[in-house]
């Protein structure tokens, strides 16, 4: 086994296969990458594959599909992305990227999978077991948790991973950028100049966001002083706006 746990080795063939798929050249893409990824039992491969498959879901949103099977299909491949994502932050921790990548998913996740949900169903009544809520809520609750102790163990590492490809897809429907960054054209400009502090900084601050977004849904998520069918009806408002506004750019950012 490839003893570079964080894959540097296979980035220009993981790039090399990202490229062909955007040109729409290599529709066997995450095949390929899956093997890579097995072959070398390190992240980076991981990472380019979750972001693969993160691309393919958002290229699946279009208005007037929530509840649809599009909406069904779209959460299946988020939730593929989400394990590869979490395959890269135990591989390397010290990721700020992976961590980042990982954190979007869970985010993106919580959006469609509550949409989907029915706050009507009552909650269970105690000696009577998990109702579907319940399960969901714990469900998203150990999601959250994972990638908050994500977030914790990249931002707090003493040697964070300083050379990280940038991952940005291209294809003729749409575009997904990397979730590290909000200055996606400036931390493309500090990769080529291999300004590593310059990207190291605004990832650390994207992600210290990241991670203060998830621990308020975490809060809410792991409340007992709110029924868990008030906490769903309550995630599906703060949420609409965002899922709409998702839709709607879509095609063209994510």
């Amino acid at each position: 086994m490839d003893t570079d746990k964080y894959g540097l080795k296979a980035a220009s063939q993981c790039d090399t296969l990202i490229r062909e798929y955007c040109r729409g050249v290599r529709p066997n893409a995450k095949k390929a990458l899956k093997q890579i990824a097995k072959q070398t039992g390190s992240a980076l491969p991981r990472r380019y594959l979750a972001r693969l498959i993160y691309h393919e879901a958002a290229g699946s949103i279009s208005p007037g599909t929530v509840g649809s099977g599009s909406s069904l299909k779209r959460i299946q491949l988020l939730q593929e992305a989400y394990e590869h994502a979490v395959e890269a932050t135990s591989l390397a921790p010290n990721s700020l990227s992976c961590a980042a990548l990982r954190a979007t998913l869970a985010i993106n996740l919580l959006v469609e999978e509550s949409a989907l949900l029915n706050p009507s169903n009552k909650p269970a009544k105690k000696g009577q077991g998990m109702s579907s809520l319940d399960k969901k809520c714990q469900e998203l609750r150990e999601r959250f948790r994972g990638s908050i102790d994500a977030c914790r163990t990249a931002l707090e590492h003493a040697s964070p991973v300083m050379v990280e490809p940038v991952i940005t897809m291209i294809t003729s429907t749409h575009t997904t950028c990397d979730p590290c960054s909000l200055l996606q054209e400036k931390i493309l400009e500090w990769f080529k100049n291999g300004s590593w502090q310059e990207i190291a900084a605004e990832k650390r601050s994207v992600l210290t966001s990241m991670q203060q977004v998830l621990q308020s849904c975490y809060a809410l998520l792991d409340s007992t002083q709110v029924p868990v069918n008030s906490i769903i009806k309550l995630l599906q408002h703060i949420l609409r706006p965002y899922g709409a506004e998702q839709q709607m750019l879509a095609s063209s950012r994510v």
